[in-house]
């Protein structure tokens, strides 16, 4: 699901028209459509809009996925949608495990880097 087809999704979820977005946003519809349609790249103070009106942190709004809406955030999901199966969510443990890897390595890799700094300062 790509980033446009969520903010649509969250926006029908929501209850919301077009219209109404678009006046929380403080633009036309048809300016609205273009994000929706994603003709339109958000710049930081649009993100923030959008993260309040969907009731999501930024960080929630920034790394939003389908996986993410599953875990976090199950009341967005309709209450007759199928039942996630376990091999979805060893796939998203996967790939969070993933993500901790890379950040040690980037970690250690920094703390490398400082301790060289620390050696040539000295």
């Amino acid at each position: 699901m790509d980033f446009s087809t969520i903010i649509r999704t969250l926006r029908k979820r929501k209850g919301f028209s077009q219209d109404q977005m678009a006046d929380l946003l403080g633009i036309n519809q048809k300016a609205y459509s273009k994000i929706e349609r994603g003709k339109t790249k958000l710049n930081y103070e649009r993100i923030v809009q959008l993260a309040r009106i969907f009731d999501l942190t930024i960080w929630e709004f920034i790394n939003l996925n389908q996986d993410f809406l599953l875990l976090n955030k199950p009341e967005l999901i309709a209450q007759n949608s199928a039942i996630v199966s376990m091999e979805l969510f060893n796939q998203i443990i996967q790939k969070y495990d993933e993500k901790i890897v890379q950040i040690e390595k980037d970690l250690e890799h920094a703390l490398k880097e400082i301790e060289k700094y620390k050696g040539e300062s000295s």
